[in-house]
């Protein structure tokens, strides 16, 4: 298994090179939100924490060997877009359009990274079912996983060294650290609602009821629809955790929920993307094969009993699904959810 990809925790990259820009800071979105505030100070202060922890985690990318480095700074990319698409209503709209380009680039660069390295870690964890005389079976497909993860990183780091790159981390720094910047301007009624507790409850029901609409097609879903009720459970998970220092404390095993839910998904995802590109795989491979006069390499057997494999979790997972999706469209959730927001 020489080929693997190599990873270290967290905290192993320290010397790596400082973020692009300077930080942007601010004690006062560093400050928690109060349901009395307007929502588009609050939504500054939740997308000022996942700002920092963009810059945080940005050594660790460049060093090339933290996935958990190359995982956070993603998510952190993935919230702001969030926010900006959840809420960009309250900001200019060339504002929030020319930002979320940017993180949308930004977050495509890190996934090249971070794709490959979930492939490489669910293979290997695979690998470790098997008996010791076929944990080599995958080398051919981990070398190529390998070659693949240099180049991502390389163009990872390319793309912090961006001009681009920079631009983004001022321009964000600049809009998260100055209160009342970029608000949409606009002549509201006195009694407009605007505070996070006029709002909240009405867009958490919003962000809900998307996500139950789901349960009218849920029966032979395809990969595909399984895959927009993710995203509809992440921008539901999403609101309930920004929010979730003025919710109900009941409001923590809710998002356990709906976390299950969306992880649940999310491998049933992983496991469809990995059929697709290990099928791929093998179809090149064996066409190189061909070309070169070769007889079918019994080294591509493993990478095909894998690809069975992952075909089978897919199913067996996308079988188990409807057991999880009643925790949440249940009555009970419901119930339990309402008490979350009437504190508001």
């Amino acid at each position: 298994m020489d080929d693997q990809i190599d990873v270290t925790e967290p905290g192993e990259d320290a010397g790596q090179p400082a973020p692009t820009a300077a930080a942007h800071t601010s004690p006062v979105m560093a400050a928690g939100i109060q349901p009395d505030e307007p929502m588009a100070e609050a939504v500054r202060k939740i997308m000022y924490r996942q700002y920092q922890t963009m810059l945080a985690n940005e050594a660790g990318c460049r060093g090339g060997k933290s996935i958990d480095a190359v995982h956070d700074m993603r998510v952190a990319t993935r919230r702001l877009r969030v926010a900006f698409r959840l809420f960009g209503a309250y900001y200019k709209r060339g504002l929030v359009r020319d930002l979320e380009a940017d993180l949308r680039k930004t977050g495509r660069t890190l996934g090249g990274a971070r794709d490959l390295d979930v492939f490489n870690k669910t293979a290997r964890s695979y690998l470790r079912s098997l008996p010791k005389a076929q944990r080599a079976e995958l080398d051919p497909l981990l070398a190529s996983w390998k070659r693949q993860r240099q180049v991502a990183h390389r163009e990872l780091v390319d793309y912090f060294d961006s001009g681009r790159y920079e631009r983004l981390l001022d321009k964000l720094g600049d809009f998260l650290t100055s209160p009342g910047a970029g608000v949409a301007a606009g002549k509201q009624p006195a009694a407009a609602p605007v505070q996070v507790r006029h709002v909240l409850v009405s867009t958490v029901w919003q962000r809900y009821e998307a996500v139950r609409a789901y349960e009218a097609i849920l029966a032979g879903a395809a990969p595909e629809t399984l895959h927009a009720l993710r995203i509809e459970c992440k921008y539901l998970r999403y609101t309930l955790e920004f929010f979730q220092e003025v919710l109900d404390h009941s409001a923590a095993a809710l998002i356990r929920q709906v976390v299950a839910v969306q992880d649940h998904l999310g491998e049933i995802q992983d496991a469809d993307v990995a059929t697709r590109l290990l099928a791929d795989y093998l179809a090149k491979a064996y066409k190189e094969q061909a070309s070169a006069g070769v007889v079918a390499s019994a080294d591509l057997d493993g990478v095909g009993r894998y690809l069975g494999h992952r075909r089978e979790q897919a199913r067996q997972m996308t079988v188990a699904f409807p057991q999880l999706w009643k925790q949440i469209d249940s009555v009970k959730f419901r119930r339990r959810l309402a008490v979350a927001l009437v504190s508001l």
